[in-house]
């Protein structure tokens, strides 16, 4: 387990700080009386990885909240040969620092928050069950608290494949490009209740020159599938009801003159020009659903967007939401979560408002495993980054995602 760019302490590592903090050397300050507490994994982790200073430098001790001459230098050697059975839970009072006015009146809060949600990312059943992953909290203006679970992990740099993720992005850039006015056909397919559930993803990924796939955002919805039909069947009995799939938004637009003859490339063009993201997200076909390669820094980047109110999404977070569950409505035909929660389905992402599971939170589960989500208040976003190929493994990240956010608003561990 490791550290990111978070704040707490009497060092503040914003966002901007990640791709440079590994070289940083500064100390990181804890009080005298706590630093026997420190758990040892840690200390190893924290200083192994570089993020508040080199392994071999020692941390500097203060009895208050701003150093003195009183301080005094330990070794990192010393706790590091300590036993890894030191309860996790005294994480709390070591990170209950006093910190900087500039972190905001709140910041002392934060403390106890960062060491639940780091505890829960280590220990949780679900999140142990989705091992490796890099797990991220912040707010609109930078990451608060981060981490990385398990072996050959992923950090907020590591580029990945989104999948289904994608499309919170271009529900948000179509909102932008409506300048917040979206039509009834607009709502229809950004709600998955267009009639159009028949896109299968490969048919639309050029793999190599002698097995040709559709390169244009057009030519995917109207590309053949190998044995019958296509990517652009219409189902009319399926209008206005609930199908889980791409080829709504492939409809979608394929019929916006300004998208439908875009390749890949160009795609990551005009969604990132829109959005300001600029190159951030990067399409590997030309799907709006499921096409996305990028950073969790750089989705980190998006939701933070979203926060501040520089993207018009904002205000509609939630809205339109519908019924997603076969089981408990008529309007619904096709979902990708557990037949036992009904979370609803908004302008490309979804509510988790289910009374037995939710929180209200808005999140866009990838397929694959990636899980974003901002917190119902719009305050706090958060993250779990990964990627794997094993069916349900945007389910395992949610109920990890889910658990460390209650750690977070809790601030005890889950």
């Amino acid at each position: 387990m490791s550290f990111g760019p978070i704040r707490y302490g009497l060092r503040l590592l914003a966002a901007s700080d990640a791709a440079e903090i590994g070289a940083d050397s500064r100390p990181y300050w804890v009080r005298d009386a706590d630093i026997d507490t420190v758990p040892a994994f840690m200390i190893n982790s924290v200083y192994r990885n570089g993020y508040f200073g080199e392994r071999q430098r020692e941390p500097q001790r203060i009895g208050g909240t701003v150093p003195n001459d009183a301080m005094k230098e330990r070794s990192v050697r010393g706790a590091g040969r300590r036993a890894r059975s030191a309860a996790i839970a005294l994480m709390a009072p070591v990170l209950a620092l006093s910190y900087p006015a500039a972190c905001g009146a709140d910041s002392p809060a934060l403390a106890p928050r960062i060491a639940a949600a780091t505890a829960t990312a280590h220990n949780n059943r679900t999140c142990v069950a989705a091992r490796p992953f890099y797990w991220e909290i912040g707010d609109q203006h930078a990451a608060l608290a981060s981490g990385t679970e398990g072996a050959a992990v992923p950090t907020a740099s590591t580029t990945l494949p989104i999948s289904t993720a994608s499309e919170w992005i271009f529900g948000a850039y179509l909102v932008q490009a409506r300048q917040g006015k979206l039509s009834a056909a607009d709502i229809e397919a950004l709600t998955m209740r267009s009639g159009y559930s028949n896109l299968q993803y490969d048919r639309c990924v050029q793999r190599a020159p002698k097995t040709p796939r559709a390169v244009t955002v057009r030519d995917c919805f109207h590309a053949a599938h190998l044995v019958g039909g296509g990517n652009s069947d219409f189902k009319p009995a399926q209008v206005d009801k609930f199908f889980y799939n791409g080829g709504h938004f492939q409809q979608l637009a394929a019929n916006d003159p300004r998208l439908a003859d875009l390749s890949a490339t160009a795609l990551t063009g005009v969604i990132g020009g829109q959005l300001g993201t600029a190159s951030a997200f990067s399409y590997d076909s030309p799907e709006p659903d499921a096409g996305i390669r990028t950073t969790s820094g750089a989705y980190a980047g998006f939701l933070r967007r979203i926060l501040s109110g520089q993207l018009l999404i904002r205000d509609q977070l939630g809205a339109e939401a519908v019924c997603t569950n076969p089981g408990r409505c008529q309007t619904a035909l096709s979902t990708p979560l557990p037949q036992t929660e009904n979370s609803r389905y908004s302008l490309g992402h979804w509510v988790e408002d289910d009374p037995r599971v939710g929180d209200g939170a808005f999140s866009d589960p990838g397929l694959h495993g990636f899980y974003p989500w901002i917190d119902a208040s719009k305050t706090y976003y958060g993250l779990v980054g990964r990627v794997s190929p094993a069916p349900g493994a945007h389910v395992v990240s949610m109920q990890c995602g889910r658990s460390i956010r209650k750690a977070w608003f809790a601030a005890r561990v889950q």
